[in-house]
C-alpha cells in the first residue's frame, strides 16, 4: 500500500489521513471476501507523516480485527494522540514505534510541559549513527533534523542484524529493549567546524583517534566512524564533524598548515537557529600553529574553550586560552611570495569598517609601516558591507625572509595580530 499516493497531504491532519486509509482498506477487504480469503495478516508501516497515520490505522485495526493478525512498525513517528482532549494512547503490544534519539520529529506535536501528547503502541528510543548520503549541501542549521531522514532509519535497520549478531528473523522485543534508551529531547547532535587552512584530528578520552585525521592521502569523504561521528571536507577544504547523540567527550586537535585566519564553531543545532553555539572568528594562523578544543558529551558553550598549544624546550605543552582576538582584522595577504628590493608588491588588508589605520610590522621587531587612506602607497580603501578593503603597494627594503604582523587601529586602540603573511625580499 503506497501511503504517499493515497493521502491528500494538503489536509495536514493525521486523523483525516487515517480515515482515507481505512476507506481504502474497506474496499480491499471486500475484494478479499470475494476471493474467500479469511483472517489476512495485516502489516502497517510508515515513516514520519506516514508513521503517524500508520500508528492511527493500527489503532483502528486493533479495534476492528484480531490484534494477532495486525502488526505495525512505524519509524520517526510524531505524537498522534492529544491526551488533553480526553483520548487515550493504547500501549498495544503489536505496534512498534522506532524512534531515533537524534530525531526531533517524534517530540512533536507537544505542549509546554511535554505531557499532553503520546502515541499508540510501544516506543523504542534508539541512538542511530547519522547517514550522510543525502546531507551534503544541506545547510548546517538543518543538521539537527538530519537524524529524521528515512535513509538514516533504513541504514540502521539494514545494519541491525550485524549490530545484534543474529539473523533478522531472530530479533526480538527484548533485543530492541536492550538497545533502547529513553531521552526527553531528541536534538542531541553537535556540530564542529573548522574553516581552513588547518588539519583536524579527533581524540577520545583514551587518546585514540576518532574517526580519522582529516587530512589523509586518498581519504574518502564523507566518512562515518564506528562511533557514529560523521566527518567530511568541503571543496573549499573546510572540515565538518557531526557528533550524534550519546557521543562521549572528544578533544579536537587543530594544526595550521598555512598562513591565514580560521573560524571555529561548536554548536548544538536546532530546527532553524542553533540551541547553543560558540564561534571563534578570525583566529590567526601560521604553519604548525596548534590548538585544541574539548567537545563534551553534555555540551554547553560556556564550557567550550579554544586553546593555543605550544611545546617548550623540555617537551612540555603550554596552553593559552584564546580570548584576545583581533575582531577588526578580517584577512591580509600579499600577491607574491618574493619581491625584489626597491620594487612594489600588492598587499590586500580587509578590516572592519571602523578601522582608521592599518600597519604592517616585521615580526619580532619594532619596525612598522603605518597606512592611512591618504598614504602614498595606499591605492584604495573600498567599503564592502561592514568591511574596508585596503589595497596597498609598499616598497620594502629589508632584504631577507620575513613574516609580517598586521595591526589595525580603531578609535585610540591598536589591535595586533602576529604572523599574518610571509614575504621574501631579495
Amino acid at each position: 500500500m503506497d501511503l504517499a499516493s493515497q493521502i491528500d497531504l494538503e489536509s495536514a491532519n493525521f486523523e483525516a489521513g487515517c480515515q482515507e486509509i481505512m476507506e481504502s482498506l474497506d474496499a480491499y477487504k471486500s475484494s478479499l471476501d470475494d476471493e474467500e480469503i479469511n483472517n489476512p495478516i495485516i502489516l502497517v508501516t510508515g515513516h514520519s507523516l506516514g508513521a503517524a497515520i500508520a500508528n492511527l490505522v493500527a489503532d483502528e485495526l486493533n479495534d476492528g480485527v484480531s490484534s494477532a493478525d495486525v502488526y505495525a512498525y512505524t519509524f520517526a513517528t510524531p505524537n498522534t494522540v492529544n491526551l488533553a482532549s480526553g483520548k487515550q494512547a493504547v500501549p498495544y503490544t503489536n505496534v512498534f514505534n522506532i524512534l531515533n534519539n537524534n530525531d526531533a520529529v517524534p517530540h512533536f506535536p507537544m505542549d509546554i510541559l511535554c505531557t499532553s501528547w503520546a502515541r499508540h503502541g510501544r516506543d523504542f528510543h534508539i541512538t542511530m549513527p547519522l547517514n550522510v548520503d543525502w546531507i551534503l549541501g544541506v545547510d548546517l542549521a538543518l543538521l539537527g533534523a538530519a537524524g529524521h531522514a528515512m535513509p538514516n532509519y533504513y541504514s540502521w535497520l539494514n545494519n541491525l542484524p550485524s549490530t545484534l549478531g543474529k539473523p533478522a528473523e531472530d530479533i526480538t522485543v527484548t533485543d530492541l529493549n536492550e538497545i533502547s534508551e529513553n531521552h526527553a529531547v531528541g536534538l542531541g547532535a553537535k556540530v564542529f567546524e573548522a574553516l581552513c587552512p588547518v588539519t583536524v584530528t579527533l581524540y577520545d578520552t583514551d587518546g585514540n583517534i576518532v574517526p580519522f585525521e582529516s587530512v589523509t592521502n586518498n581519504a574518502e569523504y564523507p566518512k562515518i566512524s564506528e562511533t557514529g561521528i560523521v566527518s567530511w571536507i568541503t571543496d573549499n577544504d573546510d572540515k565538518f564533524f557531526v557528533f550524534p547523540y550519546g557521543t562521549e567527550d572528544i578533544e579536537a586537535r587543530i594544526t595550521a598548515y598555512d598562513y591565514g585566519t580560521m573560524t571555529v564553531t561548536v554548536e548544538q543545532p536546532g530546527l532553524g537557529e542553533p540551541i547553543d553555539t560558540i564561534t571563534y572568528n578570525n583566529v590567526n594562523l601560521y604553519p604548525d600553529k596548534e590548538f585544541k578544543v574539548n567537545i563534551d558529551e553534555e555540551f554547553s558553550s560556556e564550557d567550550v574553550a579554544l586553546v593555543h598549544v605550544e611545546t617548550d624546550e623540555d617537551g612540555n605543552e603550554i596552553e593559552t586560552e584564546i580570548t584576545d582576538l583581533n575582531p577588526y582584522l578580517i584577512s591580509a595577504s600579499v600577491n607574491v611570495d618574493e619581491v625584489a628590493h626597491g620594487q612594489p608588491c600588492t598587499i590586500t588588508i580587509v578590516t572592519h569598517k571602523n578601522a582608521i589605520k592599518t600597519q604592517i610590522q616585521y615580526n619580532g621587531t619594532a619596525a612598522t609601516v603605518t597606512f592611512t587612506e591618504h598614504h602614498d602607497w595606499v591605492v584604495s580603501v573600498v567599503p564592502v558591507g561592514d568591511t574596508l578593503v585596503w589595497t596597498i603597494q609598499p616598497i620594502l627594503n629589508r632584504i631577507g625572509e620575513h613574516v609580517f604582523d598586521v595591526n589595525v587601529k580603531v578609535g585610540k586602540t591598536w589591535y595586533h595580530t602576529e604572523k599574518v603573511f610571509p614575504l621574501t625580499i631579495t
